[in-house]
């Protein structure tokens, strides 16, 4: 079976940037909320839904290397 490789950066990089980047997405976007939302201001509405999509895709790309790492464990400790 192949072994799966892990680029260079550590594992507890990835943890860090799994659980960072959401966070700092979702803070930003909050933030951001806060300050440009009015009702009339149809930009801001736009920017707080294109922000909730990188809330999304930051919640998925953490499944992702959060599965890769366990997938990585499992796969160790059966070899």
């Amino acid at each position: 079976m192949k072994k799966l490789k892990i680029p260079q950066l550590s594992k507890l990089a990835y943890y860090i940037l799994a659980i960072g980047l959401p966070l700092i997405v979702i803070v930003f976007s909050y933030i951001l909320s806060l300050l440009l939302y009015t009702p009339e201001n149809e930009k801001a509405i736009v920017l707080l839904h294109i922000f909730s999509m990188l809330e999304y895709a930051s919640m998925s790309f953490t499944l992702v290397v959060c599965g890769a790492l366990f997938a990585d464990i499992v796969i160790k400790k059966y070899e």
